[in-house]
Formats: structure tokens, sequence, C-alpha cells
């Protein structure tokens, strides 16, 4: 909506829109943080479990192996599960925890921003099962899975939601834009009718909103406008006709008395040593004998007659103007310049 003068704050419209953008973005990072956290805990939770699955399943195949000789076969079973990548550490200890074997891999997550992975750690557990050889344990095998894997799949769980949160976005604001659209133009059509009613003129708003409540201010501001353009025009006739009845005279419609006097004062000011002007007088004298022997009716038409023929006679000056101050006096002025 537009003003006349400046405006002391935000306008509604960047109001509202702020509105709707804050709305959004708190929105967008309330349901992202409790989406994340929620994939952090899916994922820790399936790490563990991921580490206990492999734990059981390598301890049951190396079982028939650990209390013998044969500690090649189990390094290469050890070997061909850890090499896989999706394990960070797994250790074999004997029944009395002597460590038998030993595998480590460093934790290295590549496309995975640092500020991320601090604020959103991952804690994979190290699950245990323990190796049984007939009756006794023979040992006990350690596993923990790879979180690098997991940062992967959270930071991207966490980029997708950023994208699908920008899509919801730019349709809310479209939405937003849409429906202010509709609300605040026709506030400004009524701002511009209230200006153009400052400036006397009357439009009429011919588009109704379709929001009710809208629909019907500008309902009452076209009331008021054709209320208000009807008492303008009312008092404007009032004042013509003021203005006629003081200064036109009512018979010929020429200016009378005080429209003489008038008009003298105004060219007595404005004239200068070079202008000229010529005043004079013409009489009727036998109007009297006219309105008594034939009648008022007859004596108004001679004045009437009088005043055409005079206006005749003096057309070809063009500044001439003709008075008439009362019965069968008429005055004419002629004003030239330079």
């Amino acid at each position: 909506m537009t003003s006349s003068s400046s405006p002391s704050g935000l306008s509604l419209r960047a109001q509202l829109y702020s509105l709707v953008i804050a709305i959004v973005l708190f929105s967008f990072v309330g349901s992202s943080w409790v989406s994340v956290t929620t994939t952090q805990g899916y994922l820790n939770e399936q790490m563990e479990t991921h580490s206990q699955d492999a734990a059981t399943r390598l301890g049951l195949s190396i079982a028939p192996f650990i209390g013998g000789e044969d500690m090649v076969m189990v390094e290469t079973m050890i070997a061909a599960i850890f090499d896989s990548g999706y394990y960070e550490a797994l250790m074999l200890t004997d029944r009395h925890g002597k460590v038998l074997l030993s595998r480590h891999n460093e934790v290295l997550v590549d496309g995975v921003p640092q500020w991320f992975i601090e604020a959103f750690t991952l804690t994979p557990p190290t699950m245990k099962t323990e190796i049984n050889d007939d009756s006794r344990i023979a040992g006990v095998l350690s596993i923990k899975s790879h979180s690098g894997i997991s940062y992967h799949k959270l930071w991207q769980h966490a980029v997708n939601n950023l994208y699908l949160s920008l899509v919801i976005c730019i349709i809310a604001l479209l939405l937003a834009y849409l429906i202010l659209r509709a609300v605040l133009n026709p506030l400004a059509k009524v701002e511009e009718q209230a200006l153009a009613v400052s400036r006397k003129q009357f439009p009429l708003i011919n588009n109704l909103p379709m929001t009710p409540e809208l629909k019907t201010v500008v309902k009452a501001m076209n009331l008021m406008v054709t209320n208000i353009q009807t008492t303008f025009d009312q008092m404007s006739k009032h004042a013509e006709k003021l203005t006629r009845d003081a200064f036109v005279d009512s018979l010929t419609n020429l200016g009378n008395r005080r429209a003489l006097e008038s008009q003298f004062r105004a060219d007595s000011a404005e004239m200068d040593s070079s202008d000229s002007a010529t005043f004079g007088m013409i009489q009727l004298p036998s109007l009297q004998s006219i309105n008594t022997d034939l009648g008022f009716k007859v004596g108004d038409d001679y004045v009437c007659r009088a005043a055409y023929i005079i206006n005749e006679e003096f057309k070809t000056f063009v500044s001439m103007k003709l008075y008439r101050v009362g019965g069968g006096s008429f005055f004419f002025t002629i004003k030239e310049t330079g």
C-alpha cells in the first residue's frame, strides 16, 4: 500500500511476510532438530544391533577353532568380516582376558562437516559375545560398528530435510503472497479512494473482494463516497446558486451591480500605465412608460431585447463586458492592454 507521507515503520505487507518467514524458519529448525535427533537415536540403536549380530554370528563361526591350534582360520574369518569396512574395532581375547587378535579402523568421515559431527555425535557401543568350547568359555569377541556410514546417512537425512523445508517455505511464501494480495489490494484501493476524496474526486470500487469482512468494508466505503459526492454536489449547486443570485441579473443573465464593482476593482488593480479601458453607460429612458402602458412582461422583453442588441453591436470588442445595474441602466467595459 502506498502513502503520501514517508512510512514511520514496516508496512503491513512487510510485517506479514516477515511473520510467515519467521514461522517457516522456526518450523524448519524445530522439525529438523526433532527429525535429526530421532534419526540419530535410531542409528545408534541400529549400530548396536548390527554389532551384536555380527559378534554373535562371527563367534559361532570361529568357536570350533578357538580352542585348537588353527588360529589361521580364525584370523581369516575375522579379516573377511572386518575388512568390509562396517566395523571400527574388533578384539578377541581368551578366557583369561589375554588379547589374541585385535583390529582397528580409523574413523574418517569425508563429506560431512565437522560442526555437524560435533553437534550430533554418534556413540556406537562395543558389543561382546562369549565363545564357548563345549561347556566352558574359550574367549570373548568384542565388535564396535564403524560410525562413518551412519554419519553419512544422518547428514544426508539432514540435507534432504533442508531441501524439503525450502520447498515448503517457497510454497508457503507463494500461498502467503496470493492470500496477502487478495487481502491488501482491496485495502490499497480503499486508501486510494480516500485520498481521491480528499482531492474532491469520488471514485467507486467496482471489483469487490471475496473476503466477507473486506467486502463489507469496501461496500461501506463506496456508500460513504456516494453520500459525500451527493452532499458535495448539493453544496456546489447551492454555492453556484448563491453566486448567481449575488452577481448575475436574473432577467438578462448579465452581470449585476456587484459583478460590475468587483470586476472594476480587479481591473483597476491589474492595469498598468500602458493599458487603457473604456467605461460607458447605456440608458433605456422609455422603459418606465412601456411598463406603465403595456405591462411589466413587455417591459422585461424590451430589456432583454436591448441587452441582445447591445451585445451584438459590441461583439467586435473581444474584451467587452456588459452589465445591467438595474431597470433600464446598462454599463459596459472594454479593456485594452499595452
